[in-house]
Formats: C-alpha cells, structure tokens, sequence
C-alpha cells in the first residue's frame, strides 16, 4: 500500500493482530516492493478451572492451571503468497465457575487457534498457516478428595492441515501444560520455559479443620518476575505478566507471557479467583472454599504479528 504521496508507507511493513471477536477474520495487505513475509501465529490460553467448595474438614482440590498456545514462525517468499491474507486472532478460554454447590463447579474452557489464510476460511486449501495443529487446554474443576487435572498445551502446526503452507519455511513450538490443583498444601506451581507458560493451580485444603493454603506461583526466571499465588484465606491470584509487545524500531521486540497464579483457598469462606494469562498463557485455577470455590482465570487471547522486508 501506498500514502497519499504515492510513496511507501513503512508503517505497514510490521503489523501486529489482536483478538476481535469469535470468528472475526482482518485484512492484511503486502507491502509494496517487499521481498519476504514473516508470520509469528500465537493462539488463546486455556481458561484455569474453578475452586470447588465443601465442609470445613474434607480435603478438596483447587482447579488445575490452564495450558499455553503453541507458537508458529513461517517466512515466505513474498511473490509465493497473494497480496491480501486474512488473518483470525484465537481468543483465551474462559476461567471456570467457582460454585457454592459441588456439582456445578466447572473446568476451565479451551482456547482457539489463531489462522492467517488466503481467503475468510480455515478449510485446508485455505489456510496459509496456524498456530498449532491443537489448542491450549482448559484446567479441570476442584474435587473433592481428589486431584483436578491440569490444562493440556497447544500442540505444533501440522503443514499437512494447510497444503499452501509448503512454499513457507516453518519453525514452530509445542506450549506448555498447566499443573493439576492437589488437595494437601499450596497449589501446585509453574516454572516458564517458553514464550508462553501455563497457569498455576489453586490451592487446595486438607482434612484438617479449618486448613487454607496459598495458590500456585508462576516463578520468575530471568527478567521474569514471580507472579503471585492467592495468599491463605481466599486471597486472588496475580494475572499474568506480559514484557514489550512493540514493532518500533527504537523500542526492540521482546516478548515473554506467563499465564496467571493461582487464588489460594479458604478454611472458612470463599476460595481466590485465579489470575487471568497474558497473550496466549494459560489463566491460574481457582482456589477452594467453604462457602463457594474461586473462579478460575481466563486465558489470554492469541496473537500474529506480520512482518515484510
């Protein structure tokens, strides 16, 4: 594209795509006079699951952390694709219900993909590339006496489910699963070892009377800080933290996403929220309770970010 000087507008040589609603598809247009096209394709977080609730004396779980987005990184030569993609940003799963009532306590839902195709379609002949071949996982509901299960992580783009994805050069990453919500202790923590992390669990109570823990930490490595669990009582969990998201030339690209902690749980009230996950993490599970668990955290949105030189 051009300005209204007729010469190029470098502003639009990096592009970066948000979530816009379910199934809303946005236009991207080539450059002009470009040589190669670099697509980073990053999905929804899984939501974290809800706290579940019961008597003051009976072991329950908080819910489990929802998983993070794969990540996919495709450069094309800039004359093997057509001049306008459609690109459709996945968004996070929502958290779980923290109930008042054992049997409606929920897990955490899944996100979606995100896509960037050749026309508003994501059927194989269409499809130019996607953020992995599965989306992130929600985090299962509390139990009572018993664990909850974590949120499973996006798995790697598949070229098979996108024929036109073949003339690209391809380089993508599995994310990473959420822990599972225990019943004994603190909930169950998550250590980043990718661009996007998981979330942590709830914490969970024992059988003993009156027993509350704090909630899962996601802990900080490198520049990454710790984000906190819910401390005791019901506390909520922190969401997620995000570094720089910038296409600007003098404010270099550097992108790290956690997903949320998790809220802590409650001897004698409600169970913490869990925190919701930054870009394409997984959102914290939700602590258990006595008179209702937390509500699990949502997962962040997806991501793409298009660049041409």
């Amino acid at each position: 594209m051009i300005d209204f000087f007729d010469t190029t507008n470098y502003s639009l040589n990096n592009r970066i795509f948000y979530a816009n609603g379910t199934g809303s598809w946005q236009i991207w247009q080539k450059p002009r006079n470009c040589n190669f096209v670099f697509m980073i394709l990053i999905g929804g977080g899984g939501g974290g699951g809800g706290g579940i609730t019961g008597s003051t004396a009976i072991a329950k779980s908080g819910g489990g952390g929802g998983g993070s987005s794969a990540i996919s990184r495709y450069c094309f030569p800039a004359n093997s694709i057509p001049d306008t993609l459609y690109v459709q940003v996945g968004n996070g799963g929502l958290g779980g219900n923290g109930s008042s009532s054992t049997t409606t306590v929920s897990a955490g839902s899944g996100g979606t993909l995100s896509y960037v195709s050749i026309s508003d379609s994501t059927t194989i002949t269409s499809i130019l590339v996607s953020s992995g071949a599965a989306a992130a996982g929600g985090g299962g509901a509390g139990s009572i006496s018993s664990a909850s299960a974590g949120g499973t992580a996006g798995s790697v783009f598949v070229q098979t489910s996108a024929l036109l994805s073949y003339f690209g050069l391809s380089n993508g990453n599995a994310g990473t699963a959420g822990p599972g919500g225990g019943t004994v202790g603190a909930g169950n923590s998550v250590t980043p070892t990718f661009l996007t992390s998981g979330g942590a669990a709830g914490g969970g109570t024992s059988n003993v009377l009156n027993n509350q823990n704090v909630g899962g930490n996601v802990n900080g490595i490198g520049s990454i800080p710790t984000i906190s669990g819910g401390p005791a009582g019901g506390g909520n969990g922190s969401s997620g933290y995000l570094q720089n998201v910038s296409t600007s030339s003098s404010n270099p690209f550097v992108f790290y996403s956690t997903g949320g902690a998790g809220g802590g749980s409650s001897g004698t009230a409600d169970g913490g929220a869990g925190g919701n996950g930054a870009y394409g993490s997984g959102g914290g599970g939700g602590g258990a309770g006595v008179t209702s668990g937390g509500r699990g955290g949502r997962g962040g949105d997806g991501i793409v970010i298009i660049t041409a030189w």
